[in-house]
């Protein structure tokens, strides 16, 4: 039998233990999701992400020091490319009035599931209120890992109503950014066929938006690779860029995974780095049951090294 010095300094042992366990694991907080409102919240230390698609757009806001970006998804489009780049260019669109698919005319549904350090959250089309484009399915899927400063998510595509003339599709999105200073923009942009990196003044990446050039299509039974180009647009002075990829083929179904955030190295967070950070606005008493939890262990420590003292 053990004595009595023994067993409170074992059951002081393990109530350290626990405590230390939930001060550095942070509870991965997911409320219920509102069908409805299509939101979320997750991040790892200063890199905070919304997501949101309750308006029928999906957008990402994304925050890093004292700067806000936006990323919104805007439309679909195919062309024919005329000129040979294997881009959409202006004067390009062709099939009439299923050119062009807005995504305002799309509904989507919301799905999460998470780990002790992952996260995917996809958003995926339900109904598109036109009827060209009745058989058309989209998906969003997202993955995210606690500590990256980065969100990686698939577009999967399929069923888009070609017309013979089209030589591809072209997805736009809106990269829009603002900061808390007043002073002007001082950003510099570098870009290639596989991404875009804006610096600040001190040459250091402030955020990016790029992807792997190759691309998984299926035609028929057939399953292949193809290749995807990327371009954009900006005007001089203005904190906003328009983002395209050009998926210069026909296809049945395509998936493509890029990748958008502040930086590409991940970083560790100060606590557990295999717990994600994430919640809902709806999710705020976990936290203060959480915060409860950590000073009734803490009292229960202080008791049994009081009573360690006295009967020791």
């Amino acid at each position: 039998m053990l004595k009595r010095k023994q067993k409170s300094g074992m059951l002081f042992l393990t109530i350290i233990m626990l405590l230390a366990s939930v001060m550095v694991r942070p509870q991965v907080g997911i409320a219920q999701v509102d069908p409805e409102e299509k939101r979320m919240v997750l991040g790892s230390g200063d890199f905070q992400i919304e997501v949101n698609a309750g308006g029928q757009v999906p957008f990402y806001h994304f925050n890093i020091s004292d700067t806000a970006f936006f990323l919104k998804f805007q439309q679909i489009v195919q062309y024919n490319d005329t000129n040979g780049n294997q881009i959409y260019d202006a004067g390009e669109l062709v099939g009439g009035q299923s050119s062009t698919l807005q995504l305002p005319s799309v509904q989507w549904v919301f799905t999460s599931e998470s780990t002790d350090s992952t996260i995917d959250f996809n958003f995926t089309s339900s109904k598109i209120n036109n009827p060209i484009f009745e058989d058309l399915q989209i998906g969003l899927n997202n993955h995210y890992t606690t500590g990256d400063l980065a969100v990686k998510f698939d577009i999967i595509i399929s069923g888009w109503p070609f017309v013979e003339e089209a030589t591809g599709l072209s997805l736009e999105f809106e990269l829009t950014w603002s900061q808390e200073s007043e002073e002007e923009n001082t950003f510099s942009k570098e870009s290639n066929e596989t991404g875009i990196y804006l610096y600040n003044q001190t040459e250091d990446l402030v955020a990016f938006f790029d992807m792997t050039s190759e691309i998984e299509i299926t035609i028929g039974d057939v399953v292949t690779t193809a290749l995807a180009i990327l371009n954009d647009t900006a005007s001089e002075h203005a904190s906003k860029l328009n983002v395209y990829i050009n998926y210069p083929i026909q296809f049945d179904k395509l998936v493509h995974d890029p990748e958008f955030g502040t930086s590409k190295v991940a970083i560790i967070p100060l606590t557990n780095p295999t717990a994600i950070v994430l919640w809902l606005e709806e999710n705020v008493k976990a936290g203060f049951l959480g915060l409860t939890a950590i000073a009734t262990l803490f009292l229960a420590v202080l008791v049994v090294f009081t009573r360690t003292k006295k009967y020791g």
